[in-house]
């Protein structure tokens, strides 16, 4: 189904097909229409939040190639690109390389960097740290005489998008449940069930160029751990404090993903758990970073990913200047409970007193909110700017107790008890991080 309200007057410009109408690409398609591109939304959304960007919005999957091939043939589009979406970059670069379009990875490199056991199999195969893992196709394959790690376990299906279907497992009994829920949201029916990890999860942003990885800013998320929903990130830090170890064993690390996976020219963005001196690699993605990340990237050290990203499609050099800011930042994300979104308040007063810095929407009224609170399920995101640790924690704090989502009906259902009551223990090391 195509909307075809949008005007669709090109007037001869390049024309960018974007796959996905998420926040991040909002970002995409106002760079794009920058450079004098024509902007094609590709989204199964009849109104993603992205639509009122772009120029035209055509209703269709952007995870079916087949779909996305049509529709960039009979564009004649210049470009087929995507951004912090794993399964849509496959996507990009697949119909890239099938009409002679550039793109920044072959297929075969792009399901390398997505597909989370190809991944670890490679990760392990060259000596990149991580955790121990097993893969399973079935409920049956639960057996823990496979794995002699013990609990707690992490299960995640192997080429999903975002968070959903990732638990944290702490016993026997509720591993067989996790994985049977994981398994439907798996494109090629595989899950992986590997060891967790405690400690602080810290993230890379980094930028590729001529093979050459540059680190653009690294931070800490915060998460909260559940078995009955996914693991969630609620807020992340810039900047974190690091000791030298820590700082020689990310390097290497990034040195090492970018060679082993064969990247030249690419964002790239790595989660790692550090325990003490001891870093490993969660995952990684050769894209820029989900969410409001990018954003809060660029507040803090001046380089912009979406830019980078394009510039990584284009195959064209990109400045690689940092400029780090003294000031700390923190991204934040708000959910509602089950139910039908209808909007949400208290953001013009917050922004109009400064406690935040700026807002943005993941949702629009009538979008599903699931009950998992996985990464599709957030409502919105925001940015909290301050100068000290104490100024930063009051702002956001305020802000959780000023925001308020309302449902269709106008009920409010804005879930603040995970933040401030159930995850204590997280609140507490967040508040220990700052201080």
């Amino acid at each position: 189904m195509e909307c075809s309200e949008e005007p669709s007057t090109d007037s001869g410009l390049k024309k960018a097909l974007v796959l996905g109408g998420t926040q991040a690409h909002i970002s995409l398609i106002q760079a794009l229409q920058k450079m004098g591109f024509y902007t094609i939304l590709v989204d199964y959304y009849e109104n993603p939040v992205a639509r009122p960007f772009a120029d035209r919005h055509v209703q269709q999957s952007a995870l079916d190639p087949v779909g996305v091939f049509r529709i960039a043939r009979e564009a004649a589009a210049d470009l087929v690109i995507s951004t912090c979406s794993d399964q849509l970059n496959v996507v990009a670069c697949q119909v890239s390389e099938q009409l002679g379009l550039p793109h920044p990875y072959s297929t075969a490199t792009a399901l390398d960097v997505t597909h989370k056991l190809r991944m670890k199999q490679k990760m392990v195969a060259e000596g990149i740290p991580t955790a121990a893992f097993f893969c399973v196709q079935d409920e049956s394959d639960v057996k823990m005489e496979r794995f002699k790690a013990g609990f707690p376990l992490i299960v995640k299906p192997v080429d999903n998008c975002g968070s959903k279907g990732v638990r944290k497992v702490e016993e026997p009994e509720a591993l067989a449940q996790a994985v049977s829920m994981a398994l439907p949201l798996s494109r090629s029916r595989q899950v992986l069930v590997e060891s967790f990890q405690p400690g602080r999860e810290i993230c890379v942003d980094c930028f590729v160029q001529d093979a050459v990885p540059h680190i653009i800013s690294v931070y800490e998320k915060f998460n909260l751990y559940g078995e009955k929903t996914v693991i969630q990130c609620f807020r992340s830090l810039r900047p974190v404090a690091l000791s030298p170890e820590v700082e020689d064993s990310l390097q290497s690390i990034v040195q090492q993903i970018t060679a082993a996976f064969g990247l030249r020219h690419t964002t790239l963005f790595i989660q790692t758990m550090v325990k003490g001196t001891s870093v490993s690699v969660i995952e990684f993605a050769a894209r820029a970073p989900g969410g409001i990340a990018h954003r809060a990237t660029q507040l803090h050290s001046g380089f912009d990913l979406i830019q980078a990203s394009i510039a990584s499609f284009l195959q064209t050099p990109y400045p690689v200047k940092v400029s780090p800011q003294s000031d700390l930042v923190t991204t934040n994300s708000i959910y509602g409970a089950p139910g039908i979104f209808g909007w949400v308040s208290g953001v013009d007063d917050l922004l109009e007193r400064g406690v935040i810095e700026a807002y943005y929407p993941y949702k629009t009224r009538g979008m599903t909110l699931g009950p998992e609170l996985a990464s599709q399920d957030r409502v919105a995101g925001f940015i909290v700017r301050a100068q000290t640790h104490q100024e930063l924690f009051a702002k956001t704090q305020l802000a959780m107790r000023c925001f308020e989502i309302y449902d269709d009906e106008g009920q409010p259902i804005m879930l603040k008890a995970p933040f401030e009551g159930v995850g204590t223990e997280h609140i507490q090391g967040f508040k220990r991080c700052l201080h």
